[in-house]
């Protein structure tokens, strides 16, 4: 997969500028994807549950933390971009109630819900370009390529069709991304239930 100067050459390739062949060289394209490149992978990770970025595991509970009207109070994951689901032990069949709030005892963030035995599924900081799926990287070079647009073109109908295209290929993505799952519906029709 594309390492993350390939995924900022992408982008500057959309937008006719000169490639870099470094983030950290004196150029302005350099200096302005690796502004904005770990940002607007974060902001994309964040745009949907990426299966390569799915993470699921038990929660630590806080020691000290407590958080009115919530039985019990977990250690937030520092490796966590968006919490998908929170569920117990039996499974993912009966999804909790939860929220993500400020320690109130220190300076980390603690997810608090009803269930015992916590188990969080959601999508984890990855860092590691090689792990991205294609269509991902595709619409983090769009992204990149809309938020790199303003200052390097200034040109309204770039910055506009960059936009678009970034919305397009995230779409484009999900569908793919979701595709590549397979999880049975839980859930009984309204026509079964009416019928008893």
């Amino acid at each position: 997969m594309a390492s993350n100067v390939e995924i900022c050459n992408i982008a500057l390739t959309r937008l006719g500028q000169e490639t870099i062949n470094s983030l950290d060289e004196e150029s302005t394209e350099a200096k302005k994807c690796n502004i904005l490149f770990d940002p607007l992978r974060r902001e994309t990770l964040r745009a949907h549950s990426w299966s390569f970025a799915t993470k699921i595991r038990s929660l630590a509970k806080s020691a000290n933390d407590t958080v009115p009207r919530w039985e019990h109070v977990y250690i937030y994951p520092k490796d966590c971009i968006y919490v998908q689901k929170v569920y117990g032990p039996e499974g993912e069949d009966e999804l909790a109630e939860f929220r993500k709030v400020h320690s109130n005892t220190g300076t980390y963030l603690v997810l608090a819900t009803n269930v015992d035995s916590a188990i969080m599924e959601y999508t984890t900081n990855v860092t590691d370009s090689t792990l991205f799926d294609s269509l991902f990287v595709s619409a983090l070079a769009w992204n990149m390529a809309a938020n790199l647009a303003q200052s390097l073109t200034a040109d309204p109908q770039i910055i506009k069709q960059t936009s678009e295209m970034y919305h397009y290929t995230l779409d484009l993505a999900k569908v793919s991304n979701k595709s590549e799952q397979h999880t049975k519906d839980t859930t009984v029709s309204s026509f079964i239930t009416a019928r008893g």
